[in-house]
């Protein structure tokens, strides 16, 4: 249950990056650049810590 739940998380964290970094392509808003370093840096750190916890046999 835990992994479906992993998984369904690292989804919607890269789904959200992409609709992040559509928006602020071309756009000259700083913000949005900032946004979406955000949201993959989240995106990117969660699936460091779900491989870690996989091999740990947290996951």
């Amino acid at each position: 249950m835990r992994t479906w739940i992993t998984a369904g998380t690292l989804a919607a964290s890269l789904i959200t990056s992409t609709n992040k970094f559509r928006k602020a392509n071309g756009s000259t808003d700083y913000i949005d650049h900032v946004d979406v370093i955000a949201s993959f840096t989240t995106f990117f750190v969660l699936a460091v810590r779900a491989t870690r916890g996989a091999k740990s046999g947290k996951a």
